[in-house]
């Protein structure tokens, strides 16, 4: 259950994308991954230049060890910061987000997945 003011938020302005954000984040912290994805996929189909809702998205994947997916989720992040002039939010959001990748390579126990996708580029 989310917080009921964010959803009442949502209720009446369905493409608040600050009150999804809100919701995506709450459902991540509590470890509903599928939810919180669905969340953010949402975010980022009505809001693409939405950036922290990519890293974010990157995060929640890189913590399930969903390597490949967060690594797309990041290059998707950078090309928006890009695109919305955030550069230095790009280079320093990349810079934060592989560490959480490698992290999560090293807690899933194979290194072998992030030799085939840290290289990203």
């Amino acid at each position: 259950m989310t917080s009921l003011r964010t959803e009442k938020i949502l209720s009446q302005d369905p493409g608040n994308s600050f009150a999804r954000y809100g919701i995506a984040m709450e459902l991540a912290g509590r470890g509903e991954t599928e939810a919180a994805l669905a969340e953010f996929a949402t975010l980022l189909a009505n809001d693409p230049d939405y950036t922290a809702g990519y890293f974010m998205a990157a995060q929640t994947l890189a913590n399930e060890a969903r390597i490949p997916e967060a690594i797309g989720q990041l290059n998707s992040g950078i090309a928006s910061a890009k695109r919305t002039g955030k550069t230095m939010l790009s280079v320093r959001c990349r810079q934060c987000s592989m560490s959480w990748i490698a992290s999560a390579v090293c807690r899933s126990g194979r290194p072998e997945v992030g030799k085939r996708t840290m290289a990203c580029g």
